[in-house]
């Protein structure tokens, strides 16, 4: 048998691990070795730790949830986890989006290692339909969808550019090119335009900042039908983001970009022009010695040396090579389990091709999307946007039938692009010469600005006695203004004799401006009022049944008004000009389209 001292001693080191399990203090009098427990109804809270990954990668802001309580933490940028713990067999469950949740029995002072699974099976992935989402193996229709990822790399500044070969069955053709107006127009299959719906609305896809997309859903065939005879080309749903539970993430997009002519014919020098010209004189029978140019003069033309006979190349004039684009956006998202939101500012600007004072595009987005718990069964969605576009041209993009590209091919090149005096503008051999049409300040323009407002509510309900059954109501108002304002300014042409150093009037442009404006307002006001079923049963029979109520209220007002002969060019307001021969008009609509809709799915 050991020594007494030896028992005492290992008395103690038990005593001191008994205590330390039991959260105790332990006072030891060293002279009689007598042993004091105090404390012994101390309770040390109960917790688990430990570290989630996924594909060997630490998951911060993964929804760690003690089951059947409102205990609920979140992972840290680590990883890394602890949670108080209760309850005689606790679960815990661990949720992330875009990962499959699990659940983990659990007991007090476990370390657990988590790996969290990818949602592989494509199958699983919910698709967004007409009216509500649905598990793409339960979609009976043709859908095809493209996620919001894959769009926001393209530098453009309008979506409907980026989806070009994205989603079968859509055509996408682009007609134009001017700065904020080259969106291409969507058929699906080649049916016409198809109706946009955003976040359940109709609304402009052109108008959206594609960094706020988080998918879009093209609906081809029957399934389309749900949105009645409006949707007879087919929908295009658009979905864009929301919160995500997690610490706030602020993510900083900025792309700059130069835009250039891909292929154009040159226009022909001088020297091809006289030659031209006096070889249909010839071949027209018309006498030779009254050639509009000699060979002399030809040579002269071709040379370009000669102030007398200059040899202009209007395109590298008034045509940049390339024109920049820039796009930035900065946008946050997080939430809680309780709370989840989204917010984006973004900027676009677009610059014309023209060199001298041509016009350019600029867009303002803003987006805030929140989304809230307000009891277990009840939730509530807001939404708003703010879209603010301008478009500043000159006033000759679209005159009297005629567009910017006549006036370029019919100005010669015979003639020069500036003259000495800084105030005189020289005469192209017509009086809308592309060098002055191009130009804001010398010819005028044409601004047209649009705001576009919007905001949405949505109450979801969940019954509690019958699972699979819920309830929406929705509303969506949006607002619009628009606003243009043409100002036509005279614009007089003159010719140069450098010998004498002369200056002749050669053509005018108008002898005074001319004022236009006109200003509209409108107001659509969306409400939903829906019930939903959903329900699987025996493992691969799948049950949904929509009734939906839905109107539609469309208003619009409208006033324009017009004076000439402003008084000066330098004023551009309404009061500045004549009575005699002023113009004012006005209009308004109003429409409304009701719905029933019922949707029965197996």
């Amino acid at each position: 048998m050991p020594p007494k001292w030896l028992r005492d001693v290992s008395l103690q080191c038990l005593l001191v691990v008994l205590a330390s399990q039991m959260g105790s203090t332990l006072v030891f009098a060293a002279h009689t070795r007598e042993i004091q427990l105090n404390n012994l109804l101390v309770v040390q809270e109960a917790t688990v730790t430990g570290t989630i990954r996924s594909n060997g990668v630490a998951l911060g802001g993964v929804t760690v949830t003690l089951k059947g309580t409102n205990k609920t933490v979140l992972s840290d940028q680590e990883g890394k986890f602890r949670i108080a713990i209760t309850g005689e067999k606790p679960i815990i469950t661990f949720s992330y989006v875009g990962h499959i949740t699990q659940e983990v029995a659990v007991k007090k002072g476990d370390v657990l290692s988590i790996t969290l699974m990818e949602v592989s099976n494509e199958m699983d992935e919910v698709v967004v339909v007409g009216y509500g989402t649905k598990k793409k193996q339960t979609v009976t229709g043709s859908i095809a969808s493209v996620k919001g990822a894959e769009l926001v790399n393209a530098p453009v500044a309008n979506l409907s550019s980026t989806l070009g070969g994205r989603l079968p069955g859509l055509v996408s053709v682009q007609t134009g090119g001017q700065p904020g107006s080259d969106a291409a127009s969507l058929s699906i299959r080649g049916f016409g335009d198809a109706l946009v719906i955003v976040d359940g609305v109709e609304s402009d896809l052109n108008k959206l900042d594609p960094n706020t997309i988080e998918s879009i859903s093209i609906l081809k065939d029957g399934s389309a039908a749900i949105y009645g005879a409006r949707a007879g080309n087919g929908v295009i749903l658009v979905t864009t983001k929301r919160g995500e539970t997690g610490k706030p993430t602020i993510s900083l997009n900025s792309s700059f970009a130069l835009q250039g002519i891909t292929a154009m014919p040159r226009p022909i020098n001088a020297g091809q022009y006289a030659e031209m010209t006096s070889e249909a004189w010839i071949q027209s029978g018309k006498p030779v010695e009254n050639v509009p140019y000699t060979k002399e003069q030809i040579q002269k033309y071709y040379a370009g040396t000669d102030p007398l006979y200059p040899n202009t190349d209007w395109y590298d004039v008034v045509v940049r090579d390339w024109a920049p684009q820039q796009l930035h956006n900065l946008s946050v998202r997080g939430g809680s389990d309780k709370i989840k939101y989204y917010g984006l500012f973004g900027y676009t600007n677009q610059q014309s091709m023209w060199k001298n004072d041509g016009g350019y595009f600029e867009r303002y987005n803003f987006q805030s999307n929140i989304d809230a718990d307000i009891l277990e069964n009840l939730s509530l969605q807001i939404n708003t946007s703010t879209i603010s576009e301008g478009r500043y041209f000159t006033e000759s993009l679209q005159t009297a039938g005629q567009g910017i590209w006549d006036f370029f091919w019919a100005t010669l090149p015979i003639y020069p692009a500036s003259l000495p005096g800084p105030t005189k503008i020289s005469f192209g051999g017509n009086v809308a010469s592309i060098h002055a049409m191009t130009n804001r300040s010398i010819a005028g323009y044409d601004n047209r600005s649009t705001l576009s407002l919007r905001g949405s509510a949505a109450l979801n309900y969940k019954f509690k006695n019958i699972e699979g059954l819920s309830a929406r109501a929705f509303i969506d108002a949006s607002p619009g203004f628009y606003d243009r304002k043409k100002f036509t300014k005279p614009v007089e042409y003159y010719n140069y004799d450098p010998v004498g150093n002369i200056y002749t009037f050669a053509a005018a442009r108008a002898t005074s401006a001319n004022l236009d404006e006109s200003f509209t307002k409108s107001l659509d006001i969306t409400t939903q009022f829906s019930l939903n079923y959903q329900k699987s049963f025996l493992e691969n029979h799948n049950l949904s049944v929509l009734a939906l109520y839905e109107s539609i209220d469309y208003r619009s007002n409208n006033f324009s008004a017009g004076r000439i002969n402003v008084l000066t060019p330098a004023t551009d307001q309404m009061f500045a000009g004549r009575t005699t021969g002023m113009t004012s008009n006005g209009s308004g609509s109003e429409m409304c389209r009701k719905s029933y809709v019922g949707r029965l799915n197996y």
